[in-house]
């Protein structure tokens, strides 16, 4: 448990971070694990606990700018929440601290291209289909919408067709 707090502070390598232990400069863990726990809580916010939760999550990312954990989850809870512009500023921010997270990468390219902003979403959904794992075909689709979207069918076609092919025959679908 504490190893996947440190990982999600950027404290050691995986899905939380690209940081290692023993980075200079980054600060004493123990201090930081209260931060993670606020932000763990106000992801989980839905309904009509989602405005407090954003407004916790912006004092948290205020006090801490530099924390791309705390920005992450703003991105996400404000996405949820429709505030576009404000997930795609924590987005963009948490990657330009992070830029190895190919699962903020996704939802960054589809807000993007919810927000006609097409170039942007292929160029950060391009790069998530480099960072993560050859199975990852949510990640993919996602690609494929956004070329759909631009106009590039034929590639997305092939995408497409590839992922169909690794997902098993379906004797009941």
């Amino acid at each position: 448990e504490q190893e996947e707090r440190l990982r999600s502070l950027g404290y050691a390598g995986g899905s939380g971070g690209a940081g290692s232990l023993d980075e200079p400069g980054l600060p004493d863990p123990r201090v930081q694990v209260h931060i993670y726990e606020r932000v763990w809580r106000a992801m989980g916010a839905f309904g009509p606990a989602v405005p407090r939760a954003l407004s916790e999550l912006e004092v948290v990312v205020a006090e801490d700018p530099g924390n791309p954990f705390a920005l992450f989850a703003l991105g996400h809870v404000a996405y949820r929440d429709g505030r576009l512009g404000t997930a795609a500023r924590a987005f963009d921010r948490g990657l330009e601290l992070d830029p190895e997270r190919p699962g903020t990468r996704l939802p960054f390219g589809r807000l993007l291209r919810e927000m006609d902003r097409l170039e942007d979403s292929e160029r950060h959904l391009r790069i998530a289909v480099e960072q993560t794992t050859p199975d990852d075909d949510r990640t993919r689709i996602g690609l494929a919408e956004t070329l759909t979207a631009r106009g590039s069918t034929d590639e997305a076609g092939r995408i497409i067709e590839a992922a169909l092919a690794r997902v098993p025959n379906d004797e009941e679908g």
